[in-house]
């Protein structure tokens, strides 16, 4: 290739990674750029467009070559295989697209493979309670706000992208039902969901400081409890809920471990799965079996079933039956 035709390659490549970008929520795009920033650091490169470029420009062998041996590195420091099939899910996802626009092949390097819901229980109902109890007692703003979205996260099982992609104008107070329009996991259009009561009063309570400007329902506050027009990226609601629970309660926990604790109950309470599933916003009802089994443990209570009668054993004789010899002969007495 010549000087010049590389340097198409190069332009053409930039923009085809920033149209890529561009298809995803604020929240997958970052993730998936750091994913190929990431990358790039690893071949050499300063950008993620350029790592890709360099993908174009070498034989599909090579690129897989260098996909498979940055899935190496990142286990070698290990992280979390959900986190190392992120970075690969995102090299996989662009080199798709640059195949359908007839610019490269895509890789046949994988991620892991996962147990599904390794972890359901999340901090725990009690531990929700507390949180909740002592936010809502407070009448500062950041209280408030936390209250609020914890409350939005246990009762309805928001996604923490969820949360952050909430703008002020998507509440709505008007009945019947009072509620908020949300952007749900792989959607491109908004639905509507119903507020419990619990959190109707935490969202007027914190609308009420914050204010009936437009822009993220959630904003950034400074230290000394002033307002800011950005909102809280999921990344930050992440430190908010590990921060509040840490400090409350001194038990770990993450915004989808809320949603996990939300589940759990939620599987109990509920009539049939269907019911549980429409609460979680399940795609599907297998990934709400999935989340159903996980959390009645239906195979460990069968082991303690066939545990109570493997120490309830009765021989049906009184005498104890007698034992085999080695060769397959009864002991006898003499």
């Amino acid at each position: 290739m010549t000087k010049g035709g590389a340097r198409v390659a190069r332009r053409g490549a930039k923009r085809i990674f920033r149209d890529w970008l561009a298809g995803f929520d604020q929240e997958t795009a970052k993730r998936y750029d750091y994913a190929w920033r990431n990358f790039a650091d690893f071949l050499g490169f300063r950008e993620g467009h350029q790592a890709f470029g360099h993908l174009l420009r070498i034989s599909p062998g090579e690129a897989n070559y260098h996909a498979e041996k940055f899935k190496a590195h990142l286990d070698r420091r290990g992280l979390a295989p959900n986190t190392i099939n992120v970075r690969i899910s995102a090299l996989r996802s662009l080199m798709r697209e640059a195949q359908k626009l007839g610019k490269g092949q895509g890789l046949v390097c994988k991620g892991y493979p996962v147990i599904p819901f390794r972890d359901v229980r999340g901090p725990g109902l009690q531990e929700v309670k507390t949180v909740l109890f002592d936010l809502e007692q407070q009448s500062d703003a950041e209280s408030l706000r936390d209250a609020a979205m914890i409350r939005l996260m246990f009762e309805r099982g928001l996604r923490r992208a969820e949360v952050a992609r909430l703008r002020y104008q998507d509440v709505s107070f008007r009945p019947p039902p009072a509620g908020i329009w949300i952007l749900g996991k792989k959607r491109k259009e908004q639905e509507f969901c119903s507020m419990p009561k619990g959190s109707l009063r935490a969202v007027r309570d914190w609308m009420g400081l914050r204010g009936a400007w437009k822009g993220p329902l959630f904003c950034r506050m400074g230290l000394r409890g002033e307002l800011f027009t950005e909102g809280l990226d999921g990344q930050g609601i992440y430190y908010v809920v590990r921060r509040r629970f840490r400090e409350i309660t001194g038990v770990p926990a993450t915004p989808h471990g809320i949603r996990h604790t939300g589940a759990t109950a939620a599987f109990e309470l509920a009539k049939n799965i269907r019911d549980a599933q429409q609460w979680g916003r399940w795609g599907n009802l297998a990934t709400a079996q999935h989340y159903d089994d996980a959390v009645k443990d239906q195979g460990g209570v069968l082991g303690e079933e066939l545990s109570d009668l493997a120490s309830a054993f009765e021989f049906d004789t009184e005498e104890e039956p007698q034992r085999r010899t080695g060769h397959g002969e009864e002991e006898g007495n003499g």
